[in-house]
């Protein structure tokens, strides 16, 4: 079945707002080496951007348990979790994280050196900076809006929407 309409817009500004606070976050923590510390202040950031711009668009739409993540952060997520630089489209559709192994993965990348997230298997070395907020990012969202689940797609943001 075919969600409704506003899904569907949420679903598309999503992609844009993780897009943004990536972005965002980028700028104002500009150092590329950031430390388990600065995370404190990265959810600061998030938990106001949420409130401000996120929380008022989605306080009349039921949400589902599970979000669907499309872009990099999820797919890199899951290539870390299975320790491997080659996860196809099939494959990566199949696998589902609970909020605690988001959680769990947030942390330890917090609390790597840059060099060692450049290392990981599954993460090119050039996103080893943004994964940290992507990781945030995620792990935020579903805290906030009650999402128990995450599934990656490597498809378009309108697959999420269309899987209700």
């Amino acid at each position: 079945m075919i969600a409704p309409v506003p899904s569907v817009r949420v679903s598309v500004s999503s992609s844009f707002l993780t897009w943004s606070l990536v972005s965002y976050l980028r700028r104002t923590f500009a150092s590329r080496a950031w430390a388990a510390q600065e995370r404190a202040q990265v959810i600061e950031a998030l938990d106001q951007f949420l409130d401000d711009q996120v929380t008022p668009l989605l306080s009349s739409v039921a949400l589902p348990s599970t979000l669907v993540g499309a872009g990099g952060t999820p797919v890199f997520l899951s290539r870390i979790l299975k320790e491997t630089d080659d996860l196809d489209a099939a494959k990566l559709e199949t696998l589902s994280w609970l909020l605690p192994d988001v959680q769990s993965l947030t942390d330890r990348l917090w609390m790597m050196s840059l060099e060692r997230r450049q290392s990981l298997a599954g993460l090119p070395a050039d996103r080893a900076d943004v994964i940290l907020f992507g990781a945030a990012i995620y792990e935020a969202v579903m805290m906030r809006c009650g999402f128990h689940e995450l599934r990656p797609t490597m498809r378009g943001v309108r697959y999420g929407s269309l899987l209700s």
